[in-house]
């Protein structure tokens, strides 16, 4: 508004008074219907009518809130290639002998996708950009969603292979299926943020800006890990049952009396918690050393990423003050010389929470990608990593209330994260889903647990 738009809607307001001030008296000139004379007089005699007809009224804009919100298409479509997509999975691990309806469910999702989030150029496209990038960026779009789509065959073929007591050679196509839907995965992510390696140039400038903090990071690991495997054999003193028991399980993987990678083994644990001390035992020997060394190194790797995490969340002395403090903790140290899969927790966590919280403070999709391929991770370690999950998805609530991200900006990159987790974590979710009714002999007692 300009300085005259006070005075004009004063002289509005005065007209009107006016104009109803002679209409109350000439009311006596009504007739039955009452509406005549009115019309009348504010069609003809009306000084403020006469005036519009002379006048233009200049455009005030006045803000009015806005009680409905445009919620475009693409928005819309996405949500409910999501809920078939929900719907799909849930029937499908329902009811895993009839795949025909659930996959007809998938396909219909990601139709739903293409059509609603394809991109419409505008009429002149030399206008806005190069007539070349258009066509960049639609082929790796479309061989985002194709590599996309081979993943999710791929993933729900492997679920569809998830047995719970066969073992035979052919157990290994599943493993072999798992990973390739996880590489078609990542590879249809980054190909869609043209990620790259970093090169030598690159590495060696941070290097040169950082060098300071990697020797510490180095010393913090070094020696964390001194302090679990000094006299390891021997400290603990002697070799406890679930040792015998992880090694027991370890040997099985190598021997080829496991094979099949995607049920619970020894104390309804995941076969795959059991493949880091079989890879040990393969490399230094069958030793009580080899079952305790893997211990070592998940609680020496915890101290490097609490580091990691305090100093992303707080400050760097806190984050130095914290993990020297967890270097000498005495229940860290004790459960990390014992060759038992307890002390992975501590490593899950805080690996898990430093990749999350740097997702959200970068904001690339690369970094949910990584975050979410590890979160899904937790689920094949000791069953105490799985409420890992559930720290992550609070986190990333929490950013959300705060602020810190916002939701219509990382919609997808929500989306990568849980979808990331989702490949990695949904064999194994399929088995706890269909076999978690059948009950496994416990360790202690001979009774029963639940899975």
């Amino acid at each position: 508004m300009n300085g005259t738009s006070p005075i004009l809607i004063a002289a509005i307001i005065i007209a009107i008074a006016i104009d109803f001030g002679l209409m109350y008296l000439l009311r006596g000139t009504l007739n039955d219907d009452r509406n005549a004379p009115r019309a009348t007089f504010l069609g003809a005699y009306s000084p403020f009518l006469a005036w519009l007809r002379y006048h233009r009224l200049p455009r005030i804009r006045v803000k009015s809130p806005s009680f409905f919100r445009h919620i475009p298409w693409a928005v819309v479509g996405l949500a409910l290639a999501l809920l078939l997509v929900v719907i799909s999975q849930w029937q499908l691990l329902d009811r895993p002998s009839k795949p025909g309806w659930p996959l007809f469910g998938l396909a219909l999702s990601s139709l739903t996708f293409l059509v609603t989030n394809r991109r419409i150029l505008p009429p002149d496209p030399a206008a806005h950009f190069t007539p070349i990038l258009p066509q960049l960026k639609i082929k790796r779009t479309t061989m985002a969603v194709v590599l996309l789509s081979l993943s999710l065959a791929a993933s729900v073929s492997t679920i569809q292979m998830v047995d719970l007591w066969y073992t035979a050679p052919m157990d290994y196509l599943p493993v072999l299926s798992w990973w390739i839907s996880i590489l078609l995965f990542i590879a249809a992510i980054l190909i869609q943020v043209e990620w790259h390696w970093p090169g030598k140039k690159k590495l060696s400038v941070w290097w040169h800006g950082n060098w300071q903090e990697g020797l510490l990071i180095l010393g913090l690991f070094i020696l964390a890990l001194i302090v679990r495997i000094v006299d390891l054999p021997w400290f603990p003193y002697a070799m406890m049952n679930d040792e015998g028991q992880v090694g027991k399980a370890a040997l099985a993987i190598l021997n080829g009396l496991t094979t099949n990678m995607f049920r619970t083994g020894w104390s309804s644990q995941p076969i795959w918690s059991f493949v880091p001390n079989a890879l040990m035992i393969a490399l230094i020997g069958n030793s009580l050393t080899a079952v305790r060394l893997v211990s070592a190194i998940e609680g020496a790797l915890a101290v490097v990423f609490l580091y990691l995490l305090a100093r992303e969340a707080i400050v760097r002395e806190v984050a130095l003050l914290a993990s020297v403090g967890l270097v000498g903790l005495a229940w860290h140290i004790h459960f990390s010389r014992l060759g038992v899969h307890n002390i992975i927790d501590s490593l899950s966590v805080t690996v898990v929470l430093w990749l999350t919280y740097r997702a959200m403070q970068r904001g690339h999709l690369a970094d949910y990608l990584f975050a979410g391929l590890v979160t899904g991770l937790t689920f094949y370690t000791y069953v105490g990593s799985r409420l890992v999950l559930v720290l992550a998805l609070g986190l990333l609530i929490f950013g959300l209330l705060r602020r810190t991200i916002r939701l219509r900006e990382h919609a997808i990159h929500m989306f990568v994260y849980l979808g990331a987790a989702a490949i990695i974590a949904g064999p194994m979710s399929a088995h706890f889903r269909l076999f978690g009714n059948l009950r496994e002999k416990a360790i202690y007692g001979g009774q029963a647990k639940s899975l």
